[in-house]
């Protein structure tokens, strides 16, 4: 098992990135956690050759340095993603480990509904018909 280590970076717009090991929840031994605000991404620890190999990832990094422009760098286009839209996804992960899939499917029905009246929702339509990036509110 993995000791549990938290490590927060600090962006240039004072915004945060958190990364946290070890046992973070009963289907999770080892796992990493990685976490801007409310939104959160579960992922299993494996080496960084074995990730390569495996395609999970495109470059492995060698240093601390590049790992924190490395980190920047997502957290700046995870920071531009539908927030809103990323919490319920959350939201539904972390209710799919106790729920059936009944249960789950009831739940992404109403969560469905609240994505499609939600502000983020329409910028994303607009900017779509309008050939421009989407500028997300988290609403």
């Amino acid at each position: 098992m993995v000791n549990a280590t938290i490590k927060t970076i600090e962006l240039a717009d004072g915004r945060t990135i958190t990364i946290e090991t070890g046992k973070l929840a009963k289907q999770a031994d080892g796992a990493v956690v990685v976490r801007m605000g409310e939104t959160m991404l579960l992922a299993t620890v494996v080496s960084a050759k074995e990730a390569k190999e495996l395609g999970l990832v495109n470059v492995v990094v060698w240093n601390n340095s590049v790992l924190k422009i490395a980190l920047e760098k997502y957290a700046e286009k995870f920071a531009s993603m539908p927030t809103k839209a990323i919490g319920m996804i959350k939201n539904m992960l972390n209710n799919s480990f106790s729920n059936d899939l009944n249960t789950m499917l009831e739940q992404e029905s109403i969560m469905q509904d609240i994505a499609g009246n939600s502000e983020d929702y329409k910028e994303g339509v607009n900017s779509f018909l309008e050939k421009r990036k989407p500028k997300f509110k988290g609403k």
